[in-house]
């Protein structure tokens, strides 16, 4: 074994040790459970955006009748896998998964499988003037197809249909216009056409990249894989962008144990992570810095919803966002976490569904609510970190593994490695 490789598998071993059984663990899981038992659908399994964090808040407001495909996709997930560890009525669970996913194959509008960012939380159309989301189609195609893995039959059968109907050419050469064109558009509007904005840096769209590279029918090239840069800031590839742009592919694909030819996923997911505390840490300007919160990623504020990072901040930090890293850095993370819920500020930011989406301490700004996507990913990133049960089951999801393998993908000690990321 290389000395790299040697660097790299005493790195991740001291980053992530398992964490022993800890209350706060379960009660951050339960947090989460309970957001998909209150906010989906079960005529339709379509999952709320957003709620307010606390328990039978009835949703007046018209934003609040807003569905997102992409956390009724994890709500699928965390849902079927809730019922799998025997938390949940399993026949109960395999119905409502099996209505969903035949009610978004026969009713959701779409553009060529590709689904609308938002929709009615009650009759699946097409929310305002939303556009059709091609990486939010995939986060909701992770949760279908890991509620395939869970039920087989009818359940799977619909799951591969759905991501089957998906043409990613079509989304990659602007249906054709742009035949050499190698990356995809983030979306679609049905008044104007494709977007402008293409998936052409680092982000976090692998996961969308590596279910084209490995689609049964209209595959992408392997160039898709290849053709966006990968600028490293602060010792990590995308150092100084927010928090979820590290987060998202991880839940579904264990990129620990493997690397491309620009290094280890996982390690800089990590250092970014860190890079994140650091600089809040060290901003003694604001006072939400000062406090020792952190967690600079996509969430509302005082202003709007933004997408805050270490090169774009205000003070606004999301604790929620922290605690769905918890599978990079468990023990560290963790332990913000326990003095957030059990400090000073615990009955403005803990609620029924866990940590609120956004505080700023300086602008006296507590956000009452939570949002879905964000909410998924903390369950998401605790079973990772207990068992590994999301990565496990996208091992066995032959397209998953089939697109690692068209984008270089080997496993770690395995091959020539690359130091790039440990330098």
């Amino acid at each position: 074994m290389r000395r790299s490789q040697q660097l790299l598998l005493l790195f991740l071993v001291l980053a992530a040790a398992p964490l022993k059984a800890d209350p706060l663990i379960g009660e951050l899981k339960e947090r989460a459970l309970q957001y998909f038992l209150d906010h989906t659908n079960p005529k339709n399994g379509l999952v709320r955006d957003r709620a307010v964090n606390r328990k039978g808040v009835s949703r007046r407001h018209p934003d609040y009748l807003m569905a997102s495909v992409a956390a009724s996709g994890f709500g699928y997930a965390i849902l079927s896998h809730a019922a799998k560890e025997g938390r949940l009525d399993a026949k109960k669970i395999e119905e409502q998964v099996y209505r969903g996913l035949k009610f978004s194959l026969e009713k959701l509008p779409h553009y060529k499988g590709w689904f609308y960012h938002f929709m009615d939380w009650d009759t699946g159309a097409r929310f305002g003037n939303s556009e059709v989301s091609t990486v939010d189609t995939a986060w909701f195609l992770a949760g279908a197809l890991y509620a395939g893995k869970v039920w087989g039959g009818r359940v799977a059968a619909l799951a591969s249909e759905l991501y089957e109907r998906v043409d990613f050419l079509e989304m990659m050469t602007h249906g054709g216009k742009l035949p050499d064109k190698k990356t995809l558009s983030m979306g679609w509007f049905p008044e104007s056409g494709f977007l402008p904005y293409q998936w052409d840096t680092y982000a976090e769209h692998m996961f969308l990249i590596l279910l084209g590279l490995g689609h049964p029918k209209k595959p992408l090239p392997a160039e898709a894989w290849t053709v966006f840069p990968r600028p490293l800031v602060n010792g990590a590839i995308g150092g100084d962008l927010p928090l979820f742009t590290h987060q998202y592919s991880h839940w579904f694909i264990d990129f620990k144990s493997r690397q491309d030819a620009y290094g280890n996923y996982f390690v800089n997911s990590l250092k970014a992570t860190r890079n994140d505390r650091a600089f809040c840490a060290g901003q003694k300007s604001k006072a939400t810095y000062r406090e020792g919160f952190w967690g600079l990623s996509a969430s509302g504020s005082a202003d709007g919803y933004f997408a805050f990072s270490p090169a774009l901040q205000n003070g606004t930090v999301c604790p929620s966002c922290v605690a769905g890293s918890l599978f990079l850095e468990p023990q560290a993370i963790l332990e913000d976490v326990r003095r957030w819920v059990n400090g000073s500020y615990a009955a403005k930011i803990w609620g029924v569904y866990g940590l609120n989406d956004s505080i700023n301490l300086d602008r006296g700004w507590f956000d009452t609510d939570v949002i879905g996507i964000t909410v998924a990913g903390v369950y998401f990133s605790v079973v990772n970190e207990a068992d590994g049960s999301f990565w496990k089951a996208f091992e066995q999801v032959e397209p998953i593994s089939l697109g690692l393998k068209r984008a270089g993908f080997l496993t770690v000690g395995k091959g020539p490695a690359s130091a790039l990321l440990l330098q």
